[in-house]
């Protein structure tokens, strides 16, 4: 398969932070910063954001469905009842999860300086995927609301909405479909929705129709150590971009 995504996630960092006395370790009060921190980061994981087909994975469906055996084609025919049912079949694994919903994780805590002391505070960096249609401040709003505890103070780090969602009948997906499709041979294409975050969100008050599509085939290593592609691969991008630069509709 060749997915060609056609929107993308929004990203939303907010920072939790309680200040409460401190103290030292020997004679702790019942409930410090990092308590009342963990508790509202607990009640956070505990809260899945509700599940839906966005419009990317809607046109992923009407594409890829009639590929599929009759059971799972019957469902992706009929979403309109299935719907429900194939949300609960992708939430089995974190990438299936990722594109049916907003998904929020902490990736930074900071509280104390020393093992006998108790801080007087602590604070949580919670990264948020923002789905298609929902807004950076709706889901703070939420985030406060599930963590329901004035003491934890929420604010704002960063963000980028979700992207708007190209057409699959626009001739920015059409180009790269038909340029796919020369490259990749006997390859399925379809659009999709890409869950991960790209530069591409700094053009969309310049362009109407934003496609982001990497013309690799074994992408190697990805953000770590070591990361590349084969050269047939390198050899096949570049086939891509001349077919590409070439196209007309």
């Amino acid at each position: 398969m060749a997915l060609i995504d056609t929107a993308e996630k929004g990203f939303l960092s907010l920072q939790l932070e309680v200040q409460k006395d401190g103290g030292h370790s020997s004679m702790p009060e019942k409930e410090t910063a990092i308590d009342i921190l963990s508790n509202g980061l607990a009640k956070l994981r505990g809260a899945a954001f509700k599940g839906r087909l966005a419009p990317a994975q809607q046109d992923f469906v009407r594409y890829i469905g009639p590929e599929l055996p009759f059971i799972k084609r019957m469902a992706f025919a009929n979403t309109w009842l299935f719907e429900n049912v194939i949300i609960k079949e992708y939430e089995k694994t974190s990438t299936g999860n990722a594109l049916m919903r907003a998904t929020l994780v902490p990736t930074i805590l900071r509280a104390g300086i020393k093992d006998n002391i108790v801080p007087s505070a602590a604070t949580a960096i919670i990264n948020i995927r923002l789905f298609s249609g929902d807004s950076a401040g709706l889901v703070a709003e939420k985030v406060k609301n599930i963590i329901n505890d004035l003491r934890v103070k929420v604010s704002m780090v960063d963000k980028f909405e979700a992207s708007a969602t190209t057409p699959v009948n626009s001739d920015a997906f059409k180009r790269v479909e038909i340029s796919a499709r020369k490259t990749f041979p006997n390859t399925i294409i379809a659009p999709f929705l890409l869950i991960a975050g790209t530069d591409s969100h700094h053009f969309q008050q310049l362009a109407k129709h934003i496609i982001r599509f990497t013309p690799a085939i074994d992408p190697q290593n990805f953000h770590g150590v070591n990361e590349r592609v084969s050269l047939r691969s390198y050899q096949l991008s570049l086939w891509f971009y001349e077919q590409l630069l070439r196209s007309e509709i």
